[in-house]
Protein backbone atom coordinates (compact mmCIF):
# COMPACT_ATOMS: atom_id res chain seq x y z
CA UNK A 1 0.00 0.00 0.00
CA UNK A 2 1.30 3.47 -0.84
CA UNK A 3 0.82 4.86 2.68
CA UNK A 4 3.48 2.41 3.99
CA UNK A 5 6.23 3.52 1.55
CA UNK A 6 7.75 6.13 3.95
CA UNK A 7 7.86 3.53 6.72
CA UNK A 8 9.51 0.99 4.44
CA UNK A 9 12.16 3.53 3.39
CA UNK A 10 12.89 4.51 7.01
CA UNK A 11 13.08 0.86 8.05
CA UNK A 12 15.37 -0.03 5.14
CA UNK A 13 17.66 2.90 6.02
CA UNK A 14 17.83 1.85 9.68
CA UNK A 15 18.41 -1.80 8.79
CA UNK A 16 21.31 -0.76 6.54
CA UNK A 17 22.79 1.30 9.38
CA UNK A 18 22.53 -1.68 11.76
CA UNK A 19 24.12 -4.03 9.23
CA UNK A 20 27.02 -1.61 8.77
CA UNK A 21 27.95 -1.74 12.45
CA UNK A 22 31.20 -3.55 13.27
CA UNK A 23 30.89 -7.05 14.66
CA UNK A 24 32.55 -7.69 18.03
CA UNK A 25 33.67 -11.32 18.25
CA UNK A 26 33.03 -11.90 21.95
CA UNK A 27 33.40 -15.68 21.62
CA UNK A 28 36.78 -15.36 19.91
CA UNK A 29 38.02 -12.93 22.56
CA UNK A 30 36.88 -15.26 25.35
CA UNK A 31 38.66 -18.20 23.71
CA UNK A 32 41.90 -16.18 23.44
CA UNK A 33 41.65 -15.24 27.11
CA UNK A 34 41.15 -18.91 27.99
CA UNK A 35 44.20 -19.91 25.93
CA UNK A 36 46.35 -17.32 27.67
CA UNK A 37 45.14 -18.44 31.10
CA UNK A 38 45.82 -22.08 30.24
CA UNK A 39 49.34 -21.28 29.04
CA UNK A 40 50.43 -19.42 32.19
CA UNK A 41 51.95 -22.52 33.75
CA UNK A 42 54.38 -22.91 30.83
CA UNK A 43 55.73 -19.35 31.00
CA UNK A 44 59.21 -19.05 32.54
CA UNK A 45 59.58 -16.70 35.49
CA UNK A 46 62.61 -14.48 35.99
CA UNK A 47 64.08 -16.59 38.78
CA UNK A 48 63.55 -19.86 36.90
CA UNK A 49 66.61 -19.46 34.68
CA UNK A 50 68.48 -22.72 34.57
CA UNK A 51 72.22 -22.81 35.14
CA UNK A 52 74.09 -24.88 32.56
CA UNK A 53 75.74 -27.94 34.03
CA UNK A 54 79.42 -27.52 34.75
CA UNK A 55 81.74 -29.82 32.82
CA UNK A 56 82.97 -32.81 34.77
CA UNK A 57 86.55 -32.40 35.97
CA UNK A 58 89.10 -34.49 34.15
CA UNK A 59 90.74 -37.05 36.38
CA UNK A 60 93.44 -38.22 34.00
CA UNK A 61 96.89 -38.06 35.56
CA UNK A 62 95.60 -36.64 38.86
CA UNK A 63 95.63 -38.03 42.29
CA UNK A 64 92.38 -39.19 43.80
CA UNK A 65 92.29 -36.37 46.33
CA UNK A 66 92.82 -33.75 43.60
CA UNK A 67 89.95 -35.18 41.55
CA UNK A 68 87.72 -35.23 44.65
CA UNK A 69 88.63 -31.62 45.47
CA UNK A 70 87.84 -30.53 41.90
CA UNK A 71 84.48 -32.31 42.02
CA UNK A 72 83.63 -30.70 45.39
CA UNK A 73 84.64 -27.28 44.05
CA UNK A 74 82.40 -27.67 40.99
CA UNK A 75 79.48 -28.60 43.27
CA UNK A 76 80.10 -25.59 45.53
CA UNK A 77 80.22 -23.27 42.49
CA UNK A 78 76.74 -24.39 41.51
CA UNK A 79 75.32 -23.36 44.90
CA UNK A 80 75.82 -19.66 44.22
CA UNK A 81 74.94 -17.90 41.02
CA UNK A 82 75.73 -14.30 40.21
CA UNK A 83 73.58 -12.80 37.49
CA UNK A 84 73.51 -9.31 36.03
CA UNK A 85 70.05 -7.73 35.98
CA UNK A 86 70.95 -4.40 34.31
CA UNK A 87 70.12 -2.22 37.30
CA UNK A 88 66.58 -3.45 37.63
CA UNK A 89 65.39 -4.89 40.92
CA UNK A 90 64.27 -8.33 39.91
CA UNK A 91 61.75 -9.89 42.27
CA UNK A 92 62.84 -13.41 43.12
CA UNK A 93 60.06 -15.63 44.33
CA UNK A 94 59.94 -18.90 46.16
CA UNK A 95 58.19 -21.72 44.27
CA UNK A 96 55.03 -21.42 46.36
CA UNK A 97 54.94 -17.66 45.76
CA UNK A 98 55.37 -18.13 42.03
CA UNK A 99 52.32 -20.39 42.14
CA UNK A 100 50.32 -17.56 43.69
CA UNK A 101 51.58 -15.04 41.12
CA UNK A 102 50.41 -17.33 38.33
CA UNK A 103 47.04 -17.85 40.03
CA UNK A 104 46.57 -14.11 40.60
CA UNK A 105 47.23 -13.45 36.92
CA UNK A 106 44.80 -16.24 36.04
CA UNK A 107 42.17 -14.62 38.31
CA UNK A 108 42.72 -11.27 36.59
CA UNK A 109 42.20 -12.95 33.22
CA UNK A 110 39.02 -14.63 34.46
CA UNK A 111 37.78 -11.30 35.80
CA UNK A 112 38.54 -9.74 32.41
CA UNK A 113 36.55 -12.56 30.83
CA UNK A 114 33.54 -11.77 33.01
CA UNK A 115 33.86 -8.08 32.18
CA UNK A 116 34.03 -8.99 28.50
CA UNK A 117 30.84 -11.04 28.74
CA UNK A 118 29.17 -8.14 30.54
CA UNK A 119 30.61 -5.72 27.95
CA UNK A 120 32.21 -3.69 30.72
CA UNK A 121 35.10 -2.26 28.74
CA UNK A 122 36.86 -0.23 31.50
CA UNK A 123 37.12 -3.24 33.83
CA UNK A 124 38.15 -5.50 30.93
CA UNK A 125 41.00 -3.20 29.92
CA UNK A 126 42.09 -2.55 33.50
CA UNK A 127 42.38 -6.26 34.32
CA UNK A 128 44.30 -6.97 31.13
CA UNK A 129 46.61 -4.07 31.91
CA UNK A 130 47.35 -5.39 35.40
CA UNK A 131 47.96 -8.90 34.05
CA UNK A 132 50.38 -7.43 31.48
CA UNK A 133 52.21 -5.49 34.20
CA UNK A 134 52.61 -8.63 36.31
CA UNK A 135 53.88 -10.55 33.31
CA UNK A 136 56.44 -7.80 32.70
CA UNK A 137 57.50 -7.75 36.33
CA UNK A 138 57.69 -11.43 37.26
CA UNK A 139 58.25 -13.31 34.00
CA UNK A 140 61.32 -13.57 31.78
CA UNK A 141 60.73 -11.00 29.04
CA UNK A 142 63.49 -12.44 26.86
CA UNK A 143 61.57 -15.65 26.20
CA UNK A 144 59.42 -15.83 23.08
CA UNK A 145 56.44 -17.33 24.90
CA UNK A 146 56.29 -14.43 27.38
CA UNK A 147 56.62 -11.86 24.59
CA UNK A 148 53.86 -13.59 22.59
CA UNK A 149 51.58 -13.69 25.65
CA UNK A 150 52.15 -10.00 26.37
CA UNK A 151 51.46 -9.13 22.71
CA UNK A 152 48.24 -11.14 22.83
CA UNK A 153 47.16 -9.24 25.95
CA UNK A 154 47.89 -5.92 24.23
CA UNK A 155 45.85 -6.98 21.19
CA UNK A 156 42.95 -7.98 23.41
CA UNK A 157 43.22 -4.72 25.28
CA UNK A 158 43.05 -2.71 22.06
CA UNK A 159 39.90 -4.53 20.92
CA UNK A 160 36.85 -2.31 21.16
CA UNK A 161 33.87 -3.81 22.94
CA UNK A 162 31.41 -0.99 22.68
CA UNK A 163 29.66 -0.20 19.46
CA UNK A 164 27.80 3.06 19.12
CA UNK A 165 24.33 2.21 17.92
CA UNK A 166 22.71 4.45 15.35
CA UNK A 167 19.61 6.44 16.14
CA UNK A 168 16.53 4.59 14.96
CA UNK A 169 14.32 7.63 15.42
CA UNK A 170 13.55 7.87 11.71
CA UNK A 171 11.66 4.59 11.70
CA UNK A 172 9.82 5.43 14.90
CA UNK A 173 8.87 8.86 13.60
CA UNK A 174 7.55 7.35 10.36
CA UNK A 175 5.38 4.89 12.32
CA UNK A 176 4.10 7.67 14.60
CA UNK A 177 3.26 9.84 11.60
CA UNK A 178 1.34 7.02 9.93
CA UNK A 179 -0.49 6.25 13.17
CA UNK A 180 -1.36 9.92 13.70
CA UNK A 181 -2.56 10.21 10.07
CA UNK A 182 -4.73 7.12 10.41
CA UNK A 183 -6.26 8.31 13.69
CA UNK A 184 -7.28 11.71 12.29
CA UNK A 185 -11.00 12.02 11.81
CA UNK A 186 -11.96 12.32 8.20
Amino acid sequence: RPQFIPIRRALARDIDRLKALPNVDITGLVLRLDQIAAGLDRLPMIGDARVPAAPAPESEGRFAWTAAAAMIWSEVRQLVRIQRTDGQDTPLLAPDQSYFVRENIRLRLLNARLALLQRNEPVFKADLGIADQWLARYFDGTQKTVVATRNALRELRSAGLTVELPNLGGSLAAVRNLKAASEKPR
